[in-house]
């Protein structure tokens, strides 16, 4: 969900701050669903850095305030886009997993899909409590950032699969606190959400990596 190569170029060439913020606002407007996730992940999060990062001061950081605030008026003005919710999976026959199921079929196994910053990541959650994986540009995203990820999962108390992970790539560094997710289900593709009750909560897919 980072600038398109377009502003990112531009900005280096020219160094206008203000014009790749508004070019990457404009491109903003068409993420809707990340965009959603990440508004609620940086208002729990330690530290979030966007942008260029050899390029960007203090000056021209945009804060997690207004990031929020931006990213939410983007929302109110973009027209609704037909997204999967936790409603629809239950509908289609889902289930959720179990901490037992969750064990079984996705401990020790590559998970592939996106993440609520926009990024497309591959990660495996350890036996041992690890969290490990990549991401970066693909299955169509825009940007060209990589990071790794590290951290830490759990089982919360009622059944969630629970975690804290930070990203540390050449463009973008954060640190996310423990939120704890439900994971359904659906003809052997899972999804994962901040709901089980919420009909209209959305979600994220996941599936097994080949």
């Amino acid at each position: 969900m980072g600038a398109p190569k377009l502003v990112r170029d531009r900005y280096r060439e020219d160094g206008d701050w203000k014009r790749y913020t508004d070019g990457l606002l404009e491109h903003l407007k068409k993420q809707r669903a990340a965009i959603a996730e990440l508004s609620e992940l940086v208002l729990s999060s330690n530290r979030v850095l966007l942008g260029p990062r050899r390029r960007l001061d203090q000056s021209r950081s945009i804060s997690a305030t207004a990031l929020v605030l931006r990213l939410a008026l983007l929302l109110s003005s973009s027209c609704a886009l037909a997204q999967r919710t936790v409603g629809e999976l239950i509908d289609a026959g889902a289930t959720r997993l179990s901490p037992a199921e969750f064990r079984d079929q996705v401990v020790q196994r590559t998970i592939r899909g996106p993440m609520e910053t926009g990024m497309d990541a591959e990660i495996m959650y350890g036996a041992n409590g690890s969290v490990e994986g990549t991401g970066g540009e693909g299955y169509g995203a825009s940007i060209a950032w990589t990071a790794q990820i590290l951290g830490t999962w759990k089982f919360g108390d009622d059944g969630t699969v629970c975690s804290a992970i930070s990203l540390d790539g050449a463009t973008i560094r954060a640190s996310f606190p423990m939120r704890c997710r439900y994971w359904f289900n659906l003809n052997n593709r899972y999804y994962v959400s901040n709901s089980a009750s919420n009909r209209s909560a959305a979600v994220l897919s996941r599936a097994i990596a080949e």
